[in-house]
């Protein structure tokens, strides 16, 4: 079951920052009003694929050989958890913001969050990195 959980986590997670650099792509090529309906699914497999992310952490740390203790006194921890959460309700926004985007100060908002997004997420495989390694 660990080594399951493990594999669903880490899939989850590197899903995330491929549709997280999908929208990203996009936008960056300026494409974007073409691309909506595409942009709109790439968000939403990053909501959906974030949620994922945090159900399946969330299980390897609550069920798994170490009780949920270890990890809930772990700085590192805490910071991974806030992170995602952030790309989550960034992504919710984006939602949002796709929805009504129609001028170029509009664009140049989703632009502003997903850029955001691919430099909060270095932060959780810090956390994860620097748990893993004991600190």
């Amino acid at each position: 079951m660990s080594n399951l959980l493990a594999i669903t986590h880490h899939l989850f997670v590197f899903g995330l920052i491929s549709t997280i650099f999908g929208v990203y792509t996009v936008l960056k090529i300026g494409a974007w009003q073409e691309q909506i309906k595409f942009m709109k699914a790439l968000n939403r497999w990053t909501i959906g694929l974030t949620i994922g992310a945090l159900i399946a952490g969330f299980s390897r740390a609550v069920w798994l050989e170490k009780p949920f203790t270890h990890y809930a006194n772990q700085p590192f921890f805490w910071i991974k958890i806030a992170s995602v959460l952030v790309i989550l309700v960034l992504s919710l926004r984006i939602e949002k913001l796709i929805q009504v985007c129609a001028t170029e100060n509009q664009q140049q908002n989703l632009y502003r969050l997903t850029f955001i997004q691919m430099h909060v997420f270095p932060i959780a495989l810090i956390g994860a990195v620097l748990m893993a390694r004991g600190f």
